[in-house]
């Protein structure tokens, strides 16, 4: 098999880093008659177009720390990247299997930095706080308020927490039923007939630790008080 000319491995490595323009007549007799070449570029010239891409969405993330020249900072870095590479000599490989890889590298960094502020802190929009409970009965109008039902499972480990308040701004009253296992609760017939028309109840669902893991909340109305 024949070694592919090392003088167009050259003018494709000035093409990728932009000292040479594609539109030069003699980059344009080159890649006009060299199959390889025209193979070549193609992927260089993708995969810058996806540097430039991926510059642009870089843009947006960091729009308010970035200078006006960000959009095209990363096809800079990896071109930058290039230039740093040893000089070439006689038996060096060809350079762009190496601008392929760092290129992709930098593609797929670029992904996961879109998810990072400037400073490297998490956006709020994908802070992993506690997760939601479901608060399924009893909830809107009601004849009965028990039993008290939420979306989970039977604990092995760590509790449930159920608040209830009053509804009105005007009711005092306050129960909490702590260190639940199950999913459910049912009042006494004691505390049902203290419990006020409208009610506001909370789920809290803690682990062995007392921190929390997750809560909801429900409201509920009682038919012919």
């Amino acid at each position: 098999m024949s070694q592919h000319s090392p003088e167009h491995e050259a003018l494709l490595e000035r093409l990728f880093l932009g000292e040479q323009s594609r539109d030069d007549s003699a980059a344009r007799q080159v890649l006009a008659q060299c199959p390889e070449c025209r193979v070549r570029w193609e992927e260089l010239d993708h995969l810058t177009r996806s540097l430039d891409a991926a510059g642009e969405e870089e843009h947006v993330v960091l729009r308010q720390a970035s200078s006006a020249d960000s959009q095209d900072r990363v096809g800079r870095t990896i071109r930058g990247i290039a230039r740093e590479l040893p000089p070439r000599g006689p038996s060096r490989i060809a350079p762009w299997p190496i601008m392929v890889v760092l290129a992709a590298g930098v593609i797929l960094a670029i992904s996961a930095w879109s998810w990072w502020e400037p400073e490297g802190d998490p956006p709020a929009e994908v802070f992993l706080g506690p997760q939601t409970i479901v608060c399924t009965s009893p909830v809107g109008e009601v004849e009965s308020f028990a039993p008290f039902q939420w979306q989970g499972e039977r604990l092995a480990s760590g509790w449930y927490q159920l608040k209830i308040q009053g509804a009105s701004p005007q009711s005092d009253f306050e129960w909490i039923e702590d260190r639940l296992s199950e999913p459910a609760w049912n009042p006494s017939d004691e505390l049902l007939s203290r419990l006020p028309t409208s009610i506001w109840w909370e789920v809290r669902r803690f682990d062995d630790s007392s921190q929390l893991v997750s809560s909801g909340s429900g409201q509920a109305r009682r038919k012919n008080p």
